[in-house]
């Protein structure tokens, strides 16, 4: 880490705990706790509307309930789409229908048009997938985190165990994470897809649990 960036993740934690008066990270997520997923993401607005917010979603599989709820509770939101050039053209169809029945602003992030050729040159999907979400994924996001002071994301705790350790409000170095849904069960999450009989994903009935780059 070069001392330049040192500093900036310093300054942007000094920011983060700032942001979060009064009290800290455990104080917020005492506080969300107990209200209904739909309610956290109306509260968050209440309490931070006025902050600089950074939304994404990959579209996938389990992505329509939070953008559902964003577009009823907050439909001015942008929702920013990392799109790697490696997603299956039914991921792309997804968005557009999601975006339009939900009346969402979908923003594309792109990576950097020579090394996103570079890594389909080299297959480094195949041969250095670390490198790959580098290029395409992580690097393109960089100057969204640090221009942003929060981060709506759709991470639900069943999905993975890293999830599963994870809380409501999240103090990172660079951004402050939300994440609504982050102790939802997947039956919950069932039942509110069905209850608001929201559209799947096309490859879902496919057999596709991940529809990732």
């Amino acid at each position: 880490m070069t001392t330049r960036t040192a500093v900036q993740k310093q300054t942007q934690a000094k920011k983060n705990e700032q942001i979060l008066n009064p009290g800290n990270v455990n104080y917020w997520n005492g506080r969300y706790l107990g209200l209904s997923f739909a309610e956290r993401i109306e509260q968050f607005y209440k309490d931070f509307g006025n902050k600089k917010i950074l939304m994404t979603s990959s579209f996938g599989t389990s992505s329509a309930l939070l953008l559902y709820w964003i577009g009823q509770l907050r439909s001015t939101q942008v929702v920013h789409f990392i799109d790697t050039t490696y997603h299956f053209p039914e991921t792309l169809e997804y968005k557009d229908q999601l975006s339009h029945q939900y009346g969402l602003s979908v923003v594309n992030i792109k990576p950097d048009n020579w090394q996103n050729k570079l890594s389909r040159k080299e297959n480094l999907f195949s041969t250095d997938t670390e490198r790959c979400c580098a290029i395409n994924k992580i690097n393109p996001l960089g100057p969204y985190k640090w221009s942003n002071d929060f981060w709506i994301t759709g991470r639900m705790g069943f999905q993975t165990k890293d999830r599963a350790a994870a809380d409501i409000f999240e103090l990172k170095a660079d951004i402050i994470k939300f994440n609504p849904l982050i102790d939802m069960t997947e039956a919950e999450f069932l039942y509110y897809f069905g209850y608001y009989r929201l559209s799947p994903h096309p490859l879902k009935s496919l057999g596709y649990g991940s529809v990732g780059c």
